[in-house]
């Protein structure tokens, strides 16, 4: 012990600029009603030796401290924080600190992510950035650290909550990692290469158990990826009597067809499910790879779900290849029929590192590379049937009318035929409400 050398390790979480919650709400209720606990830096810091001090700074709670205190440096990036966080980066360096990127997009871009740090983390962190620390401590640090094996599912940590010092009122867990499907759109399966791992149901439980809020989000991809684990899981939390209301994602598919994952997930504490349906075109949704999506069943899935007392949250994106100007009616009348809970609705954007993005990059159809306006509320690419215009109005319009006043009341006064507690209720209509004042922000609706 006395040759390893005792190291100050910031991590930050940089603000965000858009979505339910951003950083200009820090301090309201709104954030701390609706804040889940960050998860990837808690991940990686818990696998940090225990003899180094480790900071980890949510942007969106706190101001970074810009002190030469610090030995390294990390900054966890998706797309659309990364002008910011290279800011951030620059700043650091330009006082001699080392700066360590990681995240789905450095990840993507490692060239281009380099230019602002000293080295940049691809793909998963649990195997590399011990050994990042142990090349820092020996001054041989590298330019790439690059996973070269998937990390297996017991070594996935449970997250260090007590470096999460700001209030939340949900706590957060992954109990999976990745996505058995290939959605051509989608980062997460490019991200972990298409590995999908369970993790060992001893460490989940033990971890579900240690949370200390009654609220918890499931951050997995798709809980029901594998229906068999997962409802072995349910059978042991009703079993140990594990007190807790949870939320999760989920595939229609596998929710709409199987009534006993249903029946042993509510039993079990859950409340409801976020579900990608993507689209109402199915022409669409069979040319992005998400096959098992039918859209002539959603009706009757839907029900299914709510029947067995359980809200449904659901996702939309418009742009699609086979989109035309029609798809925003017909997702108006549709969403008429369907019984969801909770809608999100957002532009396809096409992130780097996915076949989507490979796609767009090659047809030449990309508008811009300006990161900041990937956020899946403005258009970065030329669609193929209807103009960037229209697929931003069509967009908006769908919000407009979702989001109606008396569409929303209408949708609460629903909610108690689910039989959920008065708390469940009123958690399940401030998503709706804070997406609404998200959409507004974002779109001036």
């Amino acid at each position: 012990m006395k040759n390893n050398k005792k190291m100050n390790i910031l991590l930050i979480h940089p603000k965000l600029t858009h979505g339910p919650v951003i950083y200009e709400d820090r301090g309201t209720f709104r954030a701390k009603f609706f804040t889940n606990p960050e998860m990837t830096l808690s991940s990686v810091a818990a696998t940090i030796p225990d003899y180094h001090n480790i900071r980890v700074i949510n942007e969106n709670f706190e101001d970074i401290d810009y002190s030469n205190k610090y030995d390294i440096v990390g900054i966890s990036c998706f797309t659309m924080f990364a002008p910011a966080v290279y800011k951030i980066a620059d700043k650091f360096k330009n006082i001699g600190i080392p700066v360590v990127l990681g995240g789905y997009h450095p990840s993507a871009l490692p060239n281009e992510a380099i230019k602002h740090a000293d080295s940049v983390v691809v793909g998963e962190a649990e195997y590399t950035f011990p050994v990042l620390l142990k090349d820092l401590e020996k001054g041989k640090l590298k330019s790439i650290y690059k996973i070269d094996k998937p990390v297996k599912s017991q070594d996935i940590p449970s997250l260090r909550r007590d470096l999460i010092t700001y209030p939340v009122l949900s706590d957060g867990i992954r109990i999976t990692r990745g996505c058995p499907n290939k959605c051509e759109f989608c980062s997460i399966t490019y991200f972990f290469k298409h590995c999908y791992r369970k993790r060992p149901i001893n460490n989940v439980i033990k971890e579900i158990k240690s949370l200390p809020r009654k609220f918890v989000y499931i951050h997995d991809a798709n809980l029901t990826a594998d229906p068999k684990y997962s409802k072995t899981l349910f059978k042991r939390m009703i079993k140990e009597k594990i007190n807790k209301k949870w939320f999760a994602n989920g595939n229609i598919y596998n929710l709409g067809t199987d009534e006993e994952f249903l029946k042993l997930a509510k039993k079990s504490g859950c409340i409801g499910w976020t579900i990608g349906f993507e689209s109402t075109s199915q022409e669409s949704l069979n040319n992005v790879k998400k096959k098992e999506n039918k859209v002539e069943k959603y009706a009757e899935w839907i029900e299914t779900i709510r029947e067995n007392g359980m809200a449904v949250s659901g996702l939309f994106m418009f742009g699609f290849d086979y989109d035309t100007p029609e798809i925003f009616d017909i997702t108006i009348d549709a969403l008429k029929r369907w019984d969801i809970d909770v809608g999100e609705f957002n532009i396809l954007t096409p992130l780097p590192g996915t076949p989507l993005y490979n796609k767009m990059v090659k047809e030449k159809r990309l508008l811009t590379k300006d990161w900041s306006k990937y956020t899946q509320a403005q258009v970065v690419f030329k669609p193929k049937q209807m103009t960037p215009e229209e697929l931003y109005e069509g967009t908006k319009r769908v919000i407009r009318d979702f989001h109606k006043s008396s569409k929303m009341l209408k949708r609460w006064a629903k909610l108690p035929s689910l039989s959920l507690a008065p708390s469940t209720i009123s958690y399940i209509m401030s998503m709706d409400i804070f997406r609404k004042v998200w959409y507004k922000r974002e779109y001036g609706i």
